[in-house]
């Protein structure tokens, strides 16, 4: 990508072919886009835009890893991650969920060493701890990645002028708009969300009490 794509022209040209209509207020659509239905007739619809949570791939590492993405969800309320299945093929949906009742490679690698003191268990606990490091460095990439071709060029405008990014709750070249502020494709506060799901997949490492007992 950093060797075919511009970061400017990535931002400005092609992003907003990317955006969704969710959360998408200060970009001019408060309540998402209406769908007509013919004689007057139809509704409003806050749809998510593309991301890599709705790829089947990225949401199976964490599915097989037990990654729970779940922090700032309030009861009967879907996380992002839940929320972006929904746009998948349903076979893919079906794959997810059918892996998620059957996967328990967590709990096994992560079960309390002083009950299980085999070295076929500490090898199992070595290779998952690496499995979740390696996802973590990933996504830190792709926080790097989201900073060069994101965070910085919403902050510079194109030669030809400003031009508005629907992905974005700020016009293009708006020099102090804030890092939290940007709002990305499917609609999240994208810093923010991406730092968060990268501190889930590293939470993934602890043992919380209640699950050692």
């Amino acid at each position: 990508m950093y060797e075919k794509c511009d970061p400017m022209t990535f931002y400005h040209r092609v992003r907003s072919f990317l955006a969704g209509s969710k959360n998408m207020a200060a970009a001019g659509l408060p309540r998402g886009l209406f769908y007509n239905e013919g004689d007057g007739k139809g509704r409003w619809r806050q749809l998510q835009g593309g991301s890599n949570g709705q790829s089947c791939l990225i949401q199976l590492l964490d599915v097989v890893l037990g990654i729970e993405h779940n922090s700032n969800c309030v009861a009967d309320q879907k996380s992002f991650h839940h929320e972006a299945r929904e746009y998948m093929q349903g076979p893919h949906r079906r794959f997810l969920s059918h892996v998620a009742e059957a996967c328990n490679i967590r709990e096994l690698a992560m079960f309390p060493e002083d009950e299980v003191a085999s070295a076929e268990h500490q090898r199992l606990r070595f290779a998952y701890l690496a499995a979740v490091d390696q996802l973590c460095e990933f996504r830190s990439i792709h926080i790097q990645i989201v900073t060069r071709y994101i965070i910085l060029p919403s902050k510079r405008k194109l030669k030809d002028g400003s031009r508005r990014n629907l992905a974005s709750p700020t016009p293009f070249g708006t020099e102090n708009a804030a890092n939290d502020t940007i709002i990305g494709t499917g609609g999240t506060r994208l810093i923010s969300f991406l730092k968060e799901t990268r501190d889930e997949t590293f939470n993934a490492k602890k043992v919380d009490e209640s699950e050692s007992q």
